[in-house]
């Protein structure tokens, strides 16, 4: 009764979390800017309510960092070194909707003459409640507040910057995975000071009859300063013999594809 209780409740959460997040739409999720030192820059972030009443939404900048899984978590304003603080305005920063009514909010990107560092953040765009003691009570009972929130993720890197250097620093075979396909760990690291995307392949040459063979690739995306850890599967059983094998980075046709190697046996 308890697992039941329990799957049973999570459903519910996750019902009423989709259901919150089509009351509100803000367009787009991803701003990229590229304001060279000493611009101004100016985009356009819309919202629209779609709730049956009229709703107040608050935009909040905050940091974020990054995992080695790449995941995000948010920080407070101005905590990391990469922070958009003083170089983001959104304006306005709250907003009363009616039904269906949408509001044009401008975000505006201002970079001193001195700076050419990428930079990041994530505007928090929520529905702004007033807390009644029957909320409280609600929330007291079930352990759970749930908030209406969609992320914007903001991106600031300037055009004239080039720094774009990456890394494949290791690979090394990890547990197999549930159907007994070999997996590999490889560990990316960004250098530079652009966020990089690539793709990161596996490459397979047996040391015998100098037959290869190149894996499908997954798509990589990395910070600045970040290290990323990336699992890779090996689609199928390889013959008996010994092999090298590659991770293949590949970020862009203007730089030479990162890897390293390893030399691996199948019995």
């Amino acid at each position: 009764m308890k697992i039941k209780f329990t799957l049973l409740f999570s459903l519910i959460i996750f019902i009423q979390l989709n259901l919150c997040a089509q009351d509100f739409e803000v367009a787009p999720v991803v701003m990229q800017f590229k304001t060279n030192p000493g611009e101004t820059e100016s985009r356009v972030l819309t919202v629209k309510n779609y709730y049956a009443e009229t709703q107040k939404f608050t935009l909040n900048l905050v940091d974020y960092t990054l995992d080695d899984q790449g995941n995000k978590h948010s920080a407070s304003l101005g905590s990391t070194e990469r922070s958009l603080a003083n170089r983001l305005i959104v304006n306005p920063s709250v907003v009363e909707l009616k039904p269906n009514e949408s509001a044009e909010i401008e975000v505006i990107m201002t970079v001193p003459k001195t700076d050419s560092k990428t930079r990041w953040g994530m505007i928090q765009v929520q529905v702004a409640k007033e807390k009644t003691t029957a909320d409280a009570d609600k929330n007291m009972a079930t352990g759970v507040i749930i908030i209406p929130r969609i992320v914007v993720i903001v991106t600031q890197s300037p055009a004239n910057n080039t720094n774009f250097a990456a890394s494949v620093e290791s690979l090394k075979e990890i547990d197999p995975n549930e159907n007994g396909l070999r997996q590999f760990e490889v560990t990316i690291v960004n250098s530079g000071d652009k966020v990089i995307s690539g793709k990161l392949y596996l490459a397979l040459a047996n040391l015998e009859t100098a037959e290869e063979k190149r894996y499908p690739s997954k798509e990589v995306t990395i910070y600045p300063d970040a290290t990323k850890v990336v699992t890779l599967t090996l689609p199928n059983i390889i013959a008996k013999g010994k092999y090298a094998l590659a991770a293949l980075y590949d970020y862009g046709s203007q730089k030479a594809i990162e890897g390293t190697q390893i030399l691996i046996d199948q019995e």
